[in-house]
């Protein structure tokens, strides 16, 4: 009698695992996990759309910056264009 109770108590245990995974799969979290033990994770279309977006947006401000550092680099030509002027005074 006592090996039918344990394997009705294993069978019991199995069955909630059992549920429990099923349910567990169809939540996102689970999807998530799934696809991380597939080997699958960051490897769909959404993904790899939103890191070409990003590259490009990174692509802009990086000419952005680059721009922003010609104008400042003028305006300091400037200014020590000015200060240098003022130093000699007129008519020099």
């Amino acid at each position: 009698m006592e090996g039918i109770i344990t394997f009705a108590t294993f069978a019991a245990v199995m069955a909630v695992i059992v549920g429990f995974i099923a349910v567990l799969s169809k939540t996102s979290i689970g999807q998530a996990v799934v696809e991380q033990i597939r080997g699958q994770a960051g490897h769909d279309g959404t993904t790899q759309a939103r890191l070409d977006g990003m590259e490009e947006e990174m692509a802009r401000l990086r000419a952005q910056l680059s721009e922003t550092q010609e104008r400042v680099d003028f305006a300091e030509r400037l200014l020590a264009q000015v200060r240098e002027a003022k130093q000699l005074g007129p008519g020099t």
